[in-house]
């Protein structure tokens, strides 16, 4: 299996409907991941929870320490059967259109990691 984990720092000042629309495109987005398996998990806020589509969506950011230049605003967790399912990901038209419409023209930064690990055994 592998864990794709993404931090993302929205421009400074960062105004709640910025913040909303970005909050929001992460959302649809996480709704129809391509190639994730299980649901996928958006924090952050300005969003509520959708339990009909399978997302979760939880924690409200948490503003102890502003908007400072190491705080990130929002994260998604996606989990992909094998890293052979994550190249295609990050090609698909639904990536291609979250960083151009959304990452891109909202966000300061944003930094991903990618774990590996075994597939969970499964029972006999």
């Amino acid at each position: 299996m592998l864990f794709h984990h993404v931090l993302f720092q929205l421009k400074r000042p960062t105004d709640d409907a910025d913040r909303r629309q970005f909050m929001e495109a992460l959302a649809r987005f996480a709704a129809q991941a391509p190639f994730a398996v299980g649901p996928v998990e958006v924090r952050g806020s300005a969003i509520e929870p959708d339990s009909e589509r399978g997302l979760l969506v939880s924690g409200a950011a948490c503003s102890i320490r502003g908007e400072s230049p190491r705080t990130a605003d929002a994260s998604i967790s996606v989990t992909f059967a094998s890293r052979d399912d994550f190249r295609p990901y990050l090609a698909s038209d639904a990536h291609t259109a979250l960083l151009r419409d959304a990452v891109e023209p909202l966000c300061d930064g944003w930094w991903s990691v990618q774990f590996e690990t075994a597939a969970p055994a499964t029972p006999e």
